[in-house]
């Protein structure tokens, strides 16, 4: 016999159908939340919506009957368990059209931003690391420690692949780690704000100039930040063993992209111990520790590609010693540092938080204290890991680096606080969160709210768009080219400073400008020390001790 459905014709009612019924009609039950079920949305005030009353012995009543009915429907003895089978049915149901308007939105936000980056980008190489790292691409080199084994293959891979000149196809590399960075950073506040609160952060991390300036040129840092942002994507939702694995494994990917990473191991640790005693298992622990040291392997490219003796080996990384100080940056620890002290580290902070409000604005900045008190952050994974991690790659690091104040040194440091930078901008997207919640109600001030979040983020691109057209700058390549081809044949090129070698160094061995030209390296680093006099004269790119520059009298 069948059993008789609803409507009049006594068909079989799907079971499926009645599994999705039960479950919904018990959220319904006991959190009175508005469901969306298939383009149906039941909601207050709407028919087949039944609104549970807030107070009173009616809605503890309703409260118990739900708990039997849950226990009951969903086959567990225990209202935890069916509540975990609950919101798993709810991400299901309600969830499967927003997220892919979502993904959606993440995916035009990136489009959007990588046609600004390349726009913008560097036409050749520039200054600072740029022209080093090119190469590296180029002729899969061993750039400065630790090497940067995974963004030297990607660059490699871009250089084959690409098209047009050999930087700028680095450069693209930096464009489209700049633009997934954007896309990944909306995925992570949506899937604790609004849409609105999102965006907003997400545009205002796109416009900021720590980013900007790196996603235009040839740098590790824009693909640092892309691996940083996808783990804390994953931890967020890492509600099972496989996920926190890959959380790990993500982790040290970021580590094997740039020394930052590491850091991620300790936010892997807090994570674990927001979900509880699954998360703390010594099984699980050491499953996380071998997929966060997995991707180091990487590392494992370097005594190999040293080996066959690239144009530069920085440190010939072949032996086990050579190796290990190459990677741990052994070669930095004699770089003078100020004196720690609470007066430094203050200084610090007040540069940072200052460079902070340039690249964000004092009115929104002030969003990010009132986010941290935002409801969608009452779960603790959702709460402690992006507190964590700011106070990780804020304060402590600050602490650990100890950069002189001197504006030059506090601009070139700065980079290694974009993810701090990142979940700062976290915090005031939960912030304007709120505050657009607490406006809901109330239409005018709730669109003013919204068009003043534009108008903000207009201004940002307003203003940062002139100083950051670095498809206008050609100096740092065309320099070095013309120093390059100024000097007579044979001639010894005598260079210091990054900000010459590295051109030089680019243009020589991966361009093949000039290869009669004996280029020297007053540090003796990526090309030999000047030792001896050249056939065809010396020549300096900076003021030599007891020499004065030529036309001088």
């Amino acid at each position: 016999m069948r059993r008789g459905g609803g409507g009049g014709g006594g068909c079989a009612a799907h079971p499926a159908r009645m599994r999705s019924a039960n479950a919904i009609d018990s959220i319904r039950l006991i959190t009175n939340l508005p469901i969306r079920v298939r383009g149906r949305a039941d909601a207050k005030g709407v028919p087949g919506g039944v609104p549970a009353p807030k107070y009173g012995r009616e809605a503890g009543k309703r409260f118990r009957d739900g708990k039997k009915a849950v226990e009951a429907r969903c086959g567990t003895r225990t209202i935890s368990e069916a509540g975990v089978r609950i919101r798993r049915f709810a991400e299901r149901e309600t969830g499967g059209p927003l997220r892919r308007s979502v993904a959606i939105g993440a995916v035009l936000l990136a489009v959007c931003f990588l046609i600004l980056y390349v726009l913008t980008m560097s036409p050749g190489v520039y200054l600072g690391d740029s022209g080093e790292l090119a190469a590296a691409g180029a002729l899969l080199d061993i750039p400065h420690p630790p090497g940067y084994p995974l963004y030297t293959l990607l660059a490699r891979l871009f250089v084959v692949a690409g098209f047009g000149p050999i930087a700028a196809r680095a450069n693209a590399l930096s464009a489209i780690a700049g633009a997934v960075s954007i896309a990944l950073f909306f995925l992570l506040a949506r899937s604790r704000f609004s849409a609105t609160a999102a965006l907003l952060g997400a545009l205002l991390l796109g416009f900021s100039s720590l980013l900007w300036s790196q996603a235009a040129v040839a740098e590790v840092y824009a693909l640092h930040l892309a691996i940083f942002l996808l783990f804390l994507l994953v931890v967020s939702h890492a509600d099972s063993a496989r996920r926190r694995i890959s959380a790990a494994w993500i982790g040290g990917l970021a580590a094997a992209a740039h020394p930052l990473g590491f850091g991620l191991f300790p936010l892997l640790l807090v994570a674990g111990w927001a979900n509880g005693n699954e998360g703390r298992s010594k099984r699980a622990l050491l499953l996380q520790a071998f997929a966060f040291l997995a991707p180091l392997s990487l590392f494992l490219y370097l005594p190999i590609r040293s080996a066959c003796d690239p144009p530069t080996d920085w440190g010939n990384p072949e032996t086990a010693r050579a190796f290990w100080s190459h990677v741990l940056r052994l070669g930095y620890r004699d770089v003078p540092k100020p004196d720690a002290s609470f007066s430094l580290w203050f200084g610090e902070m007040v540069a940072l938080v200052r460079g902070a409000s340039g690249n964000i604005g004092a009115p929104l900045l002030a969003l990010a204290p009132l986010g941290l008190f935002s409801p969608a952050l009452r779960r603790r994974r959702g709460f402690l890991v992006p507190l964590a991690g700011f106070l990780l790659y804020g304060p402590l690091l600050a602490a650990y680096v100890r950069f002189p104040l001197a504006p030059e040194r506090v601009e070139e440091n700065s980079v290694f606080f974009l993810p701090a930078l990142a979940l700062l901008l976290f915090f005031v997207s939960s912030g304007a969160d709120l505050l657009l919640a607490a406006c809901r109600g109330r239409r005018p001030l709730h669109a003013g709210l919204i068009a003043t979040f534009g108008i903000v983020a207009a201004v940002r691109f307003g203003s940062a768009l002139p100083s950051h057209r670095y498809d206008q700058v050609a100096l740092p390549e065309a320099y070095a080219r013309d120093v390059l081809t100024g000097v007579p044949s044979g001639a010894t090129l005598v260079a210091a400073g990054d900000d010459m070698v590295f051109p030089l160094l680019f243009l020589q061995r991966a361009l093949g400008v000039r290869p009669d030209v004996d280029i020297r390296d007053a540090d003796g680093i990526v090309f030999p020390a000047p030792e001896d006099r050249g056939a065809g004269g010396r020549y300096f790119t900076y003021p030599a001790p007891g020499l004065a520059p030529a036309g001088l009298h």
